[in-house]
Parts: structure tokens; sequence; C-alpha cells
């Protein structure tokens, strides 16, 4: 994990001006006792609103904080510089709730919890084995707590990923050489459009998220079900624009976007550690409240 770290000390992500601010409004859908009351009947313990942002970032930290201003929020990364953005931006901003830990998810020592809710978004596809971080955020789970997930989808990667194979032969590591190599390219190739049309590309984090991480896994659907399926929780529902309700009907969908090559969203999905463990996923069921108040990305 080396890499990645050494990664985000030189380009933090993401990097928001300091004094961007978020409308409480467009934070709910990160609020645990709403999340809570939605999935689970039981009540949640005023003791247990805790909560985990593994892989926080440079921001995430401040929306979550927004969202629970009576929540204990544990903001947890490998770097150091996105942490000491991520603590400015919530002091600026004072939300105070917010204790943030340097270290390594697939350390149990660090940040254990247990925790009513963790967010891990685009964060598992970057670690060498995303079924080892899946499990070590079940452990810190509590009991039907809930963990949300995002992850890159082969079929949405499919051309960022050729753009990554490029460069590697090219031997572009870093975003002076990536510009460089841009203002020489024939405006018409696949490489420059690619680059032209990536998210944040006029920013150098932006550009170096893209295309000079040194860990990136996308997944098929059918690696996917394999991966959720062995994590020992429950699928609620996912969660991504314009997922169906039912799980077990967004599977079928997504197997068939996939097929026809036309699977271009990633996966952001909902699970829960159940206090009674099944090893199988009961992947058409929970589909009655699934698709109320859907949740987005930020």
């Amino acid at each position: 994990m080396d890499a990645v770290r050494h990664h985000y000390e030189r380009y933090t992500y993401p990097r928001y001006p300091l004094l961007a601010s978020v409308r409480s409004g467009s934070a709910q859908h990160l609020n645990l006792q709403r999340l809570w009351a939605r999935y689970n009947t039981d009540p949640l313990p005023r003791q247990q609103q805790t909560i985990l942002i593994a892989g926080c970032g440079s921001f995430a930290p401040y929306p979550f904080s927004l969202a629970n201003p009576r929540a204990k929020i544990t903001a947890l990364d490998l770097s150091t510089t996105n942490l000491k953005r991520a603590r400015l931006h919530c002091l600026l901003h004072l939300r105070l709730n917010v204790t943030c830990r340097r270290g390594d998810l697939l350390d149990p020592d660090v940040a254990s919890g247990p925790f009513s809710l963790i967010d891990a978004y685009g964060v598992l596809h970057h670690l060498p084995d995303p079924g080892a971080g899946l499990q070590a955020l079940r452990g810190r789970l509590a009991d039907n707590g809930l963990l949300r997930v995002m992850l890159y989808s082969h079929g949405a990667r499919k051309g960022t990923e050729a753009a990554r194979r490029a460069l590697r032969r090219l031997k572009v590591r870093d975003v002076t050489a990536l510009r460089g190599l841009y203002d020489r390219l024939p405006s018409g190739s696949r490489l420059a459009r690619r680059l032209a049309e990536a998210p944040d590309g006029d920013a150098n984090h932006g550009l170096a998220d893209a295309f000079l991480h040194p860990q990136v896994t996308t997944f098929r659907v059918t690696a996917l079900k394999a991966l959720l399926a062995e994590s020992g929780m429950e699928l609620l529902a996912f969660l991504h624009t314009g997922a169906l309700t039912r799980p077990a009907d967004e599977w079928q969908r997504l197997q068939q976007l996939e097929a026809n090559g036309a699977l271009d969203i990633n996966y952001l999905f909902l699970l829960r550690k159940n206090a009674v463990q099944n090893p199988h996923i009961p992947a058409a069921k929970s589909g009655k409240t699934a698709g109320r108040d859907r949740l987005d990305r930020l």
C-alpha cells in the first residue's frame, strides 16, 4: 500500500476549495439515523451513533459531519496530506465531531469500531485484494450495521483503463509528463479524446486519480456478484443512477447492459451485517424499502 499512500501524498484528492460549502439538505442521504430507520426495524441506540469513513480523502468528513452533527465520526486515510486538508475543511466550517486517523483499513487495530455506518466510496478497488478490504470493514461493523460501497465497473472504466495501459507503455508517471504528452497528441487520437473527457481533467488531482493511480481493479458483473456472495453481508440495495428497486432485478439489468456493451456506470450499493449471519446473500430480498429515497453520490 506504500505506492497508494505516496500517490495521495503527492496528489491530494479531491481538491475542492477550502471554503466550498455543502447545503445541509443535499447531505441528508448520508444521515445515519435516516438510513438506519429505513433498513432496520430496531431503533438505533444513542451510544451507537458512530460512523467510519474508510479512505476519507480530503473532503468527505465535512458533508458527513454536516449530515450527522451528533454522531462520532472517524475519518481514516492512508495520506497525511489528505487528512490535513480534511481536518482544515471541517474546522473552517465548524464541524467539530470528526476525528482524523491515519492508517490502513486492513490493519484491525486502526479504528476498530464497532461502527453503525461505514462509507467506502471509491476505496476498495484501490486495494491489492478488494475482498480482504471488504472483510476488514465487515469486522468493524456493529450488528445490523450498514456499509456503503462504490466500486469501479469494467464497462465504465474500459476507455480509462485502455488509456492507463498506453501511458504505462509510454512511461508516463506524473502529471507534468502527462500534460506534455497531451500537448503533442493529434487532436483526433483516442488517447487525446480520453484525456480531454476525463472528469476533473483540468486539474492535476483529477488527471492523477484517473490515469496515474498505482492500483486499480475493475469488476465485471459476475466478479462483483462473487465478491458480495463471499462477504457474509446482505445486499440491501443498489444505489447508482438508474438502479431497479429489487436487487435481483438490478443484477439482471446489469448483466444485460454488460452483455450489450452498454454498462457505463460504476456500482454503488448498500450492505448490512446481520446479527445472525447467513453465509449466502439473499440477493432477491430486501426489495420493499430499497427504492425509497435512493442515495446519490455527493
